[in-house]
């Protein structure tokens, strides 16, 4: 039988197997970093930041209002973190460094282990964050067609 465990319950856990240096793993969960992981397919292994976040990264974050985020830094502004989710074309503002619970450094796509910082996945970064205005555009025109 399989039960399916909801991160509020193991969060306690996640946070102290980070806080002591360690790793932690999850499956996605959610749409928002299509086409880079999907739900049911791919999951992520964080740690807690051993170095400054810089844009590209993709973080795990809790939200003010206790939702688990997990998408790319896009940018910094004043001390805060921009950040936006592959399948998505706006920006959420304003992400505290102490809302970050990790970042991902490693990551199961398609039964395929890779590391987060490998040229593939840095060049797919690239690529996909400066596109942005190009998939608004797309999304728009194809809106207007339906």
């Amino acid at each position: 039988m399989n039960k399916r465990i909801f991160l509020e319950e193991i969060y306690p856990i996640m946070q102290e197997q980070l806080d002591c240096g360690g790793k932690a793993a999850f499956n996605i969960t959610g749409t928002s970093m299509l086409p880079f992981l999907k739900q049911g397919r791919d999951s992520v292994f964080i740690e807690k930041p051993k170095r400054a976040i810089k844009k590209h990264d993709i973080i795990f974050y809790r939200r003010l209002d206790g939702n688990f985020i997990l998408h790319r830094v896009i940018g910094k502004k004043n001390g805060r973190y921009i950040c936006r989710g592959d399948n998505q074309t706006e920006n959420e503002h304003g992400i505290e460094p102490s809302q970050i619970i990790g970042t991902v450094i490693e990551y199961n796509r398609k039964e395929k282990f890779k590391s987060a910082n490998c040229l593939s996945h840095r060049i797919y970064s690239l690529f996909w964050v400066n596109t942005v205005f190009f998939r608004k555009v797309y999304r728009k025109i194809k809106g207007t067609i339906k």
